[in-house]
């Protein structure tokens, strides 16, 4: 390697180095900018904001008869949701979560994704993204 081609090489290392340095430390310098967008002291508008959430409106109701037959799938029906959000739906005892969208009303119908297997009590939860706006509904499958 030629000396020329040595110096090249070192001073490529040398800024790389300095730039990953510069990266490294931003972080907090961003965040004392306002990054946070208004949470914590130096965010946003300098308050420190926490967020109150909405209060629920949620409903759910079975529309299938209760007890739920073992061997069929339990349809539910819910409201008071924004018109179009997305919505995940769980079941006790199903590691599997399900998501749908609400309607231009705000409801969806859904029925669960296969049939309940074991007779028990279950309990269906639906909420929008981050659950606070969640409505559950206990049911029993014989």
């Amino acid at each position: 390697m030629s000396k020329k081609t040595a110096i090249r090489s070192l001073a490529v290392i040398a800024v790389v180095a300095v730039m990953s340095a510069a990266l490294v430390s931003a972080g907090p310098v961003f965040a004392a900018k306002g990054g946070n967008a208004g949470i914590g002291k130096g965010g946003g508008k300098g308050k420190n904001a926490t967020p109150t959430p909405a209060p629920s409106t949620a409903t759910v109701t079975l529309v299938s008869a209760n007890p739920v037959p073992v061997g069929t799938a339990p349809t539910f029906h819910a409201t008071g949701f924004q018109p179009g959000s997305l919505v995940y739906m769980s079941l006790t005892g199903y590691m599997v979560q399900d998501y749908g969208y609400a309607d231009a009303a705000g409801e969806i119908t859904y029925t669960w994704y296969e049939p309940l297997f074991w007779p028990a009590t279950y309990t269906f939860t639906i909420s929008n993204y981050g659950g606070a706006n969640a409505a559950s509904v206990t049911f029993t499958a014989q």
